[in-house]
C-alpha cells in the first residue's frame, strides 16, 4: 500500500520573528515618542518667537514655520526606519546563512553518497536536525544495500558461470554506486 506523507512546510521560525517584530514595535513607539517631543519643542519655539509678532509681517509665516518643523521631524524618522529595516534584513540574512551554509554542505556530501559522520553544527535548529536524522536515515539504508551486495555475492557460487560472471558485473558495478566509507571499513570484523 502506497501511502504518502503530508508535509507540513513552515515559512516562518516563530522564535525570532516574534523577538523582531517586538523590536520593531518598541523603536516606533520610542521614536514617535523622541520625535513628539522634540517637535513639541520646535514649535513651542516657533510659537513663542510669532507670538507678539501679529501685526508684524515677516518673510517666513507661521503655517510655513510650522510645515517645515514637522517636516524636519518627520525626515528624522523615515530614516531611522530605513536604518532599523537595513538592520533588521542584515540580521535576519546572517541567521538564514547560519542555517542554510551547513544545509547546503549537509545536501551536497549527500548528493555526493557522502555519509560519513556528521560535525555538530553552533547554531541548533529545526531544519538541520531534520536534515541529520533524515542523513542517518540514508547512512542506515546505505549500510543495508552495501550488506545485501556481500550476501549476494557469496551465495551466486550456486549459479551456472555465465549467469554468476554477469551477476557479479552488475553487482560490482552496484556497489561502486554506493558511497565507500574508510570510517565503515575500520569498524568491519574481519
Amino acid at each position: 500500500m502506497n501511502t504518502q506523507v503530508k508535509r507540513k512546510i513552515h515559512y516562518i521560525d516563530p522564535a525570532i520573528q516574534n523577538r523582531m517584530l517586538l523590536a520593531f514595535v518598541l523603536l516606533e513607539v520610542l521614536l514617535i515618542g523622541i520625535g513628539m517631543i522634540v517637535l513639541y519643542q520646535d514649535l513651542k519655539e516657533v510659537v513663542d518667537e510669532n507670538l507678539f509678532r501679529i501685526h508684524f509681517s515677516s518673510e517666513d509665516s507661521l503655517s510655513a514655520l510650522l510645515l517645515r518643523e514637522a517636516m524636519q521631524a518627520l525626515t528624522v524618522l523615515v530614516i531611522a526606519n530605513l536604518a532599523a529595516l537595513g538592520l533588521a534584513k542584515w540580521l535576519w540574512l546572517r541567521y538564514l546563512n547560519s542555517i542554510l551554509g551547513p544545509l547546503s554542505g549537509l545536501l551536497a556530501r549527500t548528493g555526493n553518497l557522502d555519509f560519513t559522520p556528521d560535525e555538530s553544527f553552533a547554531k541548533k535548529h529545526v531544519v538541520l536536525e531534520l536534515a541529520l536524522a533524515w542523513r542517518e536515515v540514508e547512512r542506515e539504508r546505505c549500510k543495508g544495500i552495501r550488506a545485501e551486495i556481500s550476501r549476494l555475492i557469496e551465495s551466486a557460487d550456486d549459479v551456472s558461470p555465465r549467469a554468476l560472471e554477469q551477476t557479479r558485473a552488475a553487482l560490482e558495478k552496484l556497489k561502486a554506486l554506493l558511497p565507500a566509507h574508510k570510517i565503515e571499513s575500520a569498524n568491519r570484523p574481519d
